[in-house]
């Protein structure tokens, strides 16, 4: 182990041993009272490495670390030491952002961007419901969903081949009307029974050939 001279952490002058190496456990970081104001260690149990920081108060308010089944992860915390913010990497090293709203009124976001390429929006209310989701599929296509106060998808949005087209479900979740306007067709506007059936549809029939001419 090689030794050369620089400071010695107190904050003096005077010079100190540099080592190449350190091996610990934990190290604490303290201010200029003695304050702990961020530990680097390693949990007791599963050995998963994590880096906490404080703010002047003592609170933990920055987490970064690496879970026990080798995801990483970020999360800023508010006062009160709940998570705010939550960064990580899910399976397969999909990147995923979570933001959470204050614990009174707990709404969360959640962006994500999937193996195959897609990209997710979410957003819940308090109780951990989904009202909107959107994304953009591998193919480009972008999609939105409108849900209930359960959770359950009412309106959705699409546009396959470019083709705008809504559908609208019932309280049972079935298809009971779609709207759509494609290039070949022209917009359309079908009504659908609860057994799937078309029930009505704009789309004009096809126009009767005239007697045929003697």
């Amino acid at each position: 182990m090689t030794q050369t001279s620089g400071g010695n952490g107190h904050g003096d002058a005077s010079p100190g041993p540099i080592l190449d190496t350190v091996r610990a456990r934990r190290f604490e970081l303290v201010d200029a009272r003695d304050e702990v104001r961020a530990v680097l260690g390693t949990q007791a149990d599963s050995g998963a490495p994590g880096f906490l920081v404080s703010d002047s108060a003592g609170r933990p308010r920055i987490a970064i670390h690496v879970s026990p089944d080798d995801s990483p992860a970020i999360d800023l915390l508010d006062a009160t030491g709940t998570p705010r913010v939550h960064v990580a990497l899910g399976e397969g090293g999909a990147p995923a952002l979570t933001l959470f709203g204050q614990v009174e009124a707990p709404a969360q976001a959640l962006l994500t961007v999937t193996g195959d390429g897609a990209a997710h929006l979410r957003l819940a209310q308090a109780d951990g419901h989904t009202r909107l989701f959107c994304s953009i599929q591998p193919d480009g296509t972008p999609y939105l969903s409108l849900m209930d106060a359960e959770g359950h998808p009412k309106l959705s949005c699409a546009l396959p081949g470019g083709n705008p087209a809504l559908l609208m479900l019932d309280a049972a979740g079935r298809p009971r009307a779609v709207m759509s306007v494609t290039g070949e067709d022209g917009p359309q506007f079908a009504v659908l029974a609860e057994d799937g059936r078309l029930v009505w549809t704009s789309a004009a029939p096809p126009a009767r050939r005239g007697p045929a001419e003697s």
